[in-house]
């Protein structure tokens, strides 16, 4: 498989997303790694042409990919990540078993080691774990972008009735089903962009994504929420949030979390 890569700074992967993320729509995937300052985007090229029109115009470089190299590994944490009162994650079953016996008013979620964005361990997820914690008790989530789905799962151990979580690509729906199963969960999980987003009026939204995204389908993001519920905002930069505040508009900033360079909102929709 050919892909397109280049590495760029958090704002200029959002202009450059916020440019060209409609043309290439389910093509494109944006990763911010753990330990990393910087964001990836691939782009799967449709043949040798196409990739050597990416690198021709954009700069960058193709490579050959095989599913083994799609995930960077992370080492397995050895104590639980603590959110709040309601909630642990662990890395493997048999922590997951261990402390669900010693906290059985907790909700446990477990999420191995693998996928280096959402297990837990990025500041962006923690915040909006935390944030998840803070809006329960909700009937109804939807996790966009969803990854390896730990912020879905999250929210179907709290216990809301109907959640479902999409996301562009393949390989993180494949693995946010996988970890689902894992931790007895069942929720609809498709393949899907943001421009295919329609309304549907759900208690909570949850998006951890960059901000051009979030600021280039505000309106339908909005419209998937009902009125006075609320949308949980991740992977924004400070500098980016009056953009992201300003771009949804009938909402009200509600709360605001930031750790390690990164920025959590909480809005509301009127």
């Amino acid at each position: 498989m050919l892909v397109w890569r280049k590495w760029f700074t958090p704002l200029a992967a959002d202009v450059w997303v916020a440019a060209w993320g409609r043309r290439f729509g389910q093509r494109m995937i944006v990763t911010q790694e753990v330990h990393r300052s910087t964001v990836r985007v691939d782009v799967y090229a449709r043949g040798e042409s196409g990739a050597a029109r990416l690198k021709s115009r954009f700069g960058g470089r193709v490579l050959r990919l095989t599913p083994a190299v799609w995930w960077r590994p992370q080492v397995p944490r050895a104590m639980p990540l603590r959110i709040g009162r309601r909630l642990l994650v662990v890395a493997t079953e048999k922590k997951a078993a261990e402390w669900r016996r010693r906290y059985p008013q907790r909700a446990v979620v477990s999420i191995p080691a693998g996928p280096a964005f959402g297990t837990g361990q990025h500041a962006s997820t923690r915040m909006c774990l935390r944030a998840l914690c803070d809006a329960w008790p909700f009937g109804s989530l939807l996790d966009a972008g969803c990854g390896a789905g730990i912020l879905a799962i999250a929210g179907a151990k709290l216990g809301a009735r109907r959640v479902q979580a999409f996301d562009c690509d393949p390989a993180a729906v494949r693995e946010t089903r996988v970890n689902a199963r894992r931790n007895g969960v069942r929720f609809l999980v498709r393949r899907m962009d943001l421009a295919s987003l329609e309304a549907n009026r759900f208690d909570v939204l949850a998006a951890n994504i960059l901000s051009g995204p979030l600021v280039a389908h505000a309106g339908r993001l909005r419209r998937s929420v009902r009125r006075g519920g609320r949308m949980i905002l991740s992977g924004i930069r400070p500098n980016q949030e009056a953009e992201i505040v300003r771009a949804f508009v009938g909402c009200r900033l509600v709360g605001r979390r930031s750790s390690d360079g990164w920025v959590c909102l909480v809005m509301k929709r009127l």
